[in-house]
Parts: structure tokens; C-alpha cells; sequence
């Protein structure tokens, strides 16, 4: 679960142009955030 996020994040700095893939980084982010703080 975290690779996938971890890659989903890596993926999306690499295509900021899309504006919706920022929404998606800060989501993701934000997602991770809380997985890294309960695990």
C-alpha cells in the first residue's frame, strides 16, 4: 500500500501541467501522512 502511494505521488511530480495531478499529490500526501502516523 505505501509503494503504490508512494508511486502515485512520484508519478505526479513528474506531470504537474495536469492541474487535477496536484489535487491528487495533496490527497495522496495527506493519505500517506495519516498512514505513516498510525503504522
Amino acid at each position: 500500500m505505501k509503494q503504490k502511494i508512494i508511486e502515485i505521488i512520484g508519478g505526479c511530480e513528474h506531470d504537474k501541467i495536469r492541474e487535477h495531478c496536484l489535487d491528487d499529490v495533496r490527497i495522496t500526501k495527506s493519505i500517506y501522512e495519516r498512514l505513516n502516523f498510525f503504522v
